[in-house]
């Protein structure tokens, strides 16, 4: 379902009633993952599982590895990203993807 398409989540909702925030509605790219799933006992796991899911969001934007709006630092940067990457890594990772996708689609918002 396109984002367009889901103006039925905000229907009722306060938001809703301000057509500034209408307007805005499906224009914006969203990442969408959870940690939900996160159930290990120990940090070293947990850190593990959330590399993994962190890098399976990372795949659904391979494409951004041709963009012409990357620099080769941010495509080394994209590549960083894996099962195996550092924390320090990681906890840039959300944050870099959505500068990456701003880039990619010459957005300021």
């Amino acid at each position: 379902m396109k984002q367009a398409e889901k103006s039925h989540l905000f229907k009722g909702l306060s938001i809703w009633e301000d057509e500034k925030y209408r307007n805005l509605q499906g224009t914006c790219l969203v990442i969408n993952f959870s940690f939900a799933s996160v159930k290990e006992q120990n940090y070293e796991q947990v850190f593990q599982r959330i590399c993994q899911i962190i890098t399976d969001l990372y795949s659904e934007y391979d494409f951004l590895l041709k963009s012409d709006h990357l620099s080769e630092e941010e495509k080394e940067q994209f590549r960083s990203v894996s099962d195996n990457m550092s924390e320090v890594t990681a906890i840039a990772a959300v944050h870099r993807l959505s500068k990456f996708l701003r880039s990619h689609y010459d957005r300021d918002h």
